[in-house]
């Protein structure tokens, strides 16, 4: 047999199990996951360095448009100013102060039962909505093993049958094709698409776990909290804010202006609160009108008029609470503001 070197190699498109290009695509992002998540022998994940504080590089100082870090004993303050870049923001917070006012700032009514029926229904849907793409990939991967197979057989019909001095060749090539047929049939371990493996959000269960994170981190130190646990409900408090902007109280401390999906809601609750205020006071006039009228002269009468109001205050009531599932679910509306 020639040396290596003296090997004339051609290329076969009949021969190839996926298209050229798709290939190099693949083992490109494989070697790129690799040179992210290899370094490291305990937990992968830790080359992405996640965030080690709730509401890291989402600070913002007021002043400068710096970022606010964490200084000397576990006070936040602009970095602009520490590091003498032009800013006379001096002022600091500390971080367990800082967190409790955020998390403070997430209102019961997110938490009631309308709003998280709601969201779970949405979520649940788009779950399952998933499944239906797991089919077509499940498709696809066994389409190209049936390729392989096929190659495969091929080639070893053609080992049987002796083919001389490329018999080698042919028997690396084998190789090849088995392994490429084993990564392939790897890809489809765990990949099901039934939805059997779809795991669906409970109300009862978000209500009562995401009321008591938001409690345990408002009190304990989550930053010395096990990553598995406290990852999923960071990351659900930081997809309901965009950034905070810390400015100099003009007489102590700072002020905190949140910029995302929460301030939109808290900006919605406080409309309501004054809509339901001007509603209430619209309803007193309308019933002193209507005494003075003698409109409302039996018990039945009275009653009558009673529950109408609260049947319209409950309607719009529950217009204001979809319009925050609306905003939780992202339904194309714009980040707002809202000062703490």
């Amino acid at each position: 047999m020639n040396d290596e070197d003296k090997w004339v190699q051609v290329h076969n498109e009949d021969l190839e199990i996926v298209p050229l290009d798709l290939w190099l695509r693949v083992k490109e992002r494989q070697e790129a996951i690799t040179a992210t998540y290899g370094k490291t022998k305990t937990n992968p994940l830790n080359a992405t360095q996640r965030p080690k504080y709730l509401l890291s590089r989402r600070l913002e100082c007021a002043v400068c448009g710096g970022t606010y870090s964490v200084m000397a004993k576990e006070r936040y303050g602009c970095s602009k100013h520490k590091n003498k870049q032009g800013c006379d923001n001096e002022r600091t917070i500390s971080r367990k102060n800082l967190e409790q006012r955020v998390l403070k700032a997430f209102p019961d009514s997110m938490f009631s039962t309308t709003h998280l029926r709601d969201l779970t229904d949405k979520v649940n849907k788009e779950r399952k909505a998933s499944v239906k793409d797991r089919g077509s990939e499940r498709a696809a991967l066994e389409r190209e093993i049936s390729k392989v197979e096929k190659k495969i057989q091929n080639t070893a019909e053609a080992i049987a049958n002796g083919a001389g001095a490329g018999v080698t060749t042919l028997t690396n090539m084998l190789g090849t094709l088995e392994q490429q047929q084993a990564d392939l049939k790897l890809q489809l371990v765990g990949l099901t698409d039934d939805g059997s493996d779809v795991e669906l959000v409970s109300e009862a269960v978000v209500t009562k776990v995401f009321r008591a994170a938001l409690e345990t981190m408002a009190t304990v130190d989550m930053s010395k909290v096990d990553p598995e646990y406290r990852d999923p409900f960071y990351a659900l408090i930081q997809g309901m804010i965009q950034k905070v902007i810390i400015a100099p109280n003009p007489v102590k401390g700072v002020d905190l202006m949140i910029h995302g999906p929460l301030a939109t809601i808290l900006a919605t609750l406080e409309a309501w609160q004054k809509e339901e205020e001007r509603l209430t006071e619209t309803y007193k006039q309308e019933y002193l009108e209507r005494c003075e009228a003698g409109e409302l002269k039996t018990d039945a009468e009275e009653a009558a008029f009673i529950e109408r109001v609260n049947a319209e205050l409950e309607s719009k009531r529950r217009s204001f609470e979809r319009l925050q599932v609306s905003v939780v679910a992202g339904a194309g509306f714009e980040p707002a503001t809202f000062r703490l």
